[in-house]
């Protein structure tokens, strides 16, 4: 059983992370800044600027000498007016179902106000599933070592999600399992380089991340010969590749690819592989590199020997389906690529790619 495997307590950020509040922030961001005398602020300053601690974002804008507790107080007022405006994100309330099928303990860790925060969660029909709310959040960081200490939440057992790196930060100093969804306030590199342990797209990816805790593999004994395998870097149109996460390999990203048939050349393999795993249709293949990986302990049956054909390719499309060997996908420039979690072999391809091609 793998570490992901042991998580019982699953800790989420609200804003940005399961509500979609990012046009209903830069609204009560944009008045409260208006009513207490500041000049209108733009969306790109908003979403590019933001940061947290808010008091660092607010007083560029406003005389320090109004006292933040002013300006936090009128903010939730505007915000709890207008909280309508804002809605769960899509995968939120199927994730939840999936953990409370499991048994899992749920809670919401949150810089909202825990009045605002106890309307929204009723307003939003989250109330069925007997969250734990932890709302008004100043220092993550701090915040979160103290809510761990009310609870016993073991942080081997706990996975902290979030949408900003300062939520990665809080969770990786407290020592329990980090992951981000990618939300509008903040890129995924700026994401990335919090070093979370994974990434998702949207809550959506959740599900079936959650759906594999329960999956019990097969125990399989490592075939005592190398097993030549096929897979490839896939390019789309705006030069970004494509990594799936997958449990197989730690929850690691990789790129999708798999065994040779016999009879099958590899060329032929790369292209079934990617049929079955991804739905894409490749073109301008050639060979990269060769590598061998051998007893991995990052594979699911860690005394494997594989020699990897590793390709370059392209696609017309972003459009990903995948099979039940992966989880989730990425659509990341190589450079942030390298600043997840990818398993050994993937990170030596990209690199090598890096160094030669960028």
């Amino acid at each position: 059983m793998g570490p992901m495997q042991h998580l019982q307590h699953f800790i989420f950020d609200f804003a940005g992370t399961l509500f979609d509040d990012a046009e209903l922030s830069f609204f009560a961001t944009q008045e409260t800044i208006l009513r207490l005398g500041g000049e209108k602020i733009s969306r790109e300053v908003f979403f590019n600027k933001f940061t947290i601690p808010a008091e660092t974002f607010y007083y560029r804008f406003l005389d320090k000498k109004i006292p933040f507790s002013e300006i936090n107080s009128l903010y939730f007022q505007i915000y709890t007016e207008f909280a309508v405006k804002g809605s769960l994100r899509p995968g939120v309330i199927e994730a939840f179902e999936e953990l409370k099928r499991q048994k899992k303990t749920i809670s919401i860790f949150s810089t909202i106000a825990e009045p605002v925060l106890k309307k929204l969660v009723d307003f939003l029909h989250l109330d069925r599933f007997h969250l734990i709310l932890k709302g008004g959040v100043i220092n993550k960081e701090v915040e979160l070592s103290a809510f761990l200490k009310i609870y016993p939440f073991k942080p081997a057992q706990t996975l902290y999600v979030g949408d900003m790196d300062i939520d990665v930060l809080a969770g990786n100093r407290n020592g329990v399992v980090s992951g981000a969804i990618l939300s509008r306030y903040q890129s995924l590199n700026k994401v990335a380089q919090a070093k979370p342990k994974i990434v998702w797209n949207s809550p959506i990816d959740l599900i079936e991340f959650v759906k594999t805790l329960e999956k019990r593999r097969e125990v399989k004994k490592a075939k005592p010969y190398p097993v030549v395998t096929v897979g490839a870097l896939v390019f789309n149109q705006k030069k970004e590749c494509l990594l799936i996460l997958t449990d197989k390999w730690g929850y690691t990203f990789a790129i999708p690819g798999g065994k040779i048939d016999k009879d099958e050349t590899s060329m032929d393999a790369l292209l079934r592989e990617f049929r079955e795993e991804t739905e894409l249709t490749l073109k301008e293949t050639s060979l990269f590199m060769v590598q061998d990986c051998i007893r991995s302990d990052e594979f699911y049956v860690p005394e494997s020997h594989f020699i990897f054909l590793n390709y370059i390719a392209r696609t017309d499309t972003q459009h990903v389906v995948l099979n039940d060997e992966a989880q989730s996908f990425l659509w990341v420039h190589p450079k942030d690529a390298l600043l997840l979690n990818l398993n050994h072999p993937t990170r030596l391809l990209i690199e090598k790619y890096v160094t030669t091609h960028l």
